[in-house]
């Protein structure tokens, strides 16, 4: 259950002092940093993936969940430690849902290591289609002097070019797609917590967890994804491991697991 006010105040703390995580703590913690748009290159895998049933995905910058969504997925279950990531998504969404190709780009533009997000009237538009505890938490939070520019994480090379809805069409594929999704689920997690936090029922065709393997202690995450495999992946489901960056040209590594035999495999 979301606290709404508490979630405010996390805002508050991460917008205006850049972060609640203490030195020598977690490097992601319930309110942190945010990044705007995914830094890796999702438009050239996320076609590999099956999408014959529910997804699950860390939210982060809602990339995974939008690349879904491109596929035809309407069922989507989505978990993340930093609560501030849920209200971005859902800021996002509505995003593709209310603004044309021109406005949205605009909008949550990077520009001088930050988010564009100060644009009143798309924010009207924007805010129309966010359920009402996402537009309570923007609605105190933009009033309160802050936008998302003060929870971006400042990465130099998050851009969109790395979206497959970079592109105009598929912007508008999605957008049209976007419309007839269920309210994805949230759910609010460390990613070890998370095989609690799921029933026997939740069942997945795709699990996409982004690059938190680099963050955590390696053994422990395979014993995670063994568990996933069992208990929360489809048969001829896939679970996305790590992530892919190609800066270095160094070609394409995509590792992933199958449910079939849960052997990782490299896509090149």
């Amino acid at each position: 259950m979301l606290n709404l006010k508490e979630d405010v105040e996390g805002a508050r703390k991460v917008g205006k002092h850049g972060c609640v995580t203490k030195e020598n703590e977690k490097y992601f913690d319930k309110y942190s940093k945010i990044y705007p748009f995914n830094n890796e290159e999702l438009n050239t895998y996320y076609k590999d993936f099956n999408y014959d049933g529910p997804v699950l995905c860390v939210v982060s910058s809602a990339d995974h969940l939008l690349h879904a969504i491109l596929q035809g997925t309407t069922d989507i279950t989505l978990f993340d430690i930093n609560r501030l990531t849920k209200y971005y998504c859902m800021l996002k969404l509505a995003g593709i849902k209310t603004l044309s190709y021109k406005e949205f780009f605009g909008y949550f533009k990077v520009t001088s290591e930050k988010l564009n997000l100060v644009n009143v009237e798309l924010y009207k538009k924007v805010r129309r289609v966010l359920q009402a505890e996402d537009r309570c938490f923007w609605d105190d939070v933009i009033s309160d002097g802050l936008t998302v520019n003060n929870f971006y994480n400042g990465i130099f090379d998050v851009e969109p070019v790395n979206n497959a809805y970079y592109d105009e069409d598929v912007y508008y594929d999605l957008q049209s797609k976007s419309l007839s999704i269920k309210p994805p689920k949230f759910i609010e997690t460390d990613v070890f917590d998370l095989p609690k936090k799921l029933s026997a029922n939740d069942k997945f065709s795709s699990i996409f967890l982004s690059n938190i393997s680099d963050y955590v202690d390696g053994q422990e995450f395979e014993k995670l994804l063994v568990t996933l495999v069992k208990n929360n992946l489809l048969e001829g489901g896939l679970i996305q491991t790590n992530y892919f960056t190609d800066y270095d040209n160094l070609g394409l590594k995509l590792t992933f697991l199958e449910s079939t035999n849960a052997v990782v495999k490299s896509i090149k």
